[in-house]
């Protein structure tokens, strides 16, 4: 069982602040880098095909789910969408994890190490793209704060560059 999130940055992409050295970590988090994010294992796909999720927020969250769910066998930890009533419910049973969302009656059933090392691996790629479509969060503090946190490195950034392209940044 291989699980993938994948996800795309919206066209509506914030890019007001002066410059990506001055955002605050609230506007970093919640309203710059919005998109859609897909759940992807070898049987089944939940999409939340909505433009609007914050994907940087959405990495953080999902990396905390990680470490709450790590504490325990069995555990149930939920993500509550904030721009609506659905939520994305992730429950631990020794070494699998069920996902399900509140916007469809598909589930996801997943190991737990191939859960960790898939939200490892989207936490680690949205922060390298997020930092190549804004190379200025190099110098802002709370971009730094959780690029930092064990999940994301230099060769992370360098791969990002490589898949993007010129018209990636209209």
């Amino acid at each position: 069982m291989t699980f993938e999130i994948e996800y795309y940055f919206s066209d509506s992409e914030r890019s007001e602040a002066a410059s990506a050295t001055d955002i605050d970590e609230a506007s970093l988090r919640y309203y710059f880098f919005p998109g859609s994010v897909y759940l992807d294992c070898s049987v089944a796909r939940l999409e939340f095909d909505w433009g609007w999720i914050p994907l940087l927020d959405f990495a953080i969250c999902l990396s905390g789910i990680v470490e709450n769910l790590n504490k325990a066998a069995k555990g149930i930890e939920e993500f509550d969408f904030t721009e609506s009533e659905n939520t994305i419910t992730f429950t631990r049973d020794g070494n699998l994890v069920k996902v399900d969302a509140s916007s469809t009656e598909e589930s996801l059933m997943v190991s737990w190490t191939e859960f960790r090392e898939g939200v490892t691996r989207f936490y680690k790629s949205v922060f390298a793209d997020a930092l190549v479509r804004m190379p200025d969060l190099e110098n802002n503090v709370a971009y730094l704060k959780y690029a930092r946190n064990g999940y994301w490195d230099a060769e992370q950034v360098e791969n990002a560059v490589d898949k993007l392209t010129a018209t990636d940044f209209r």
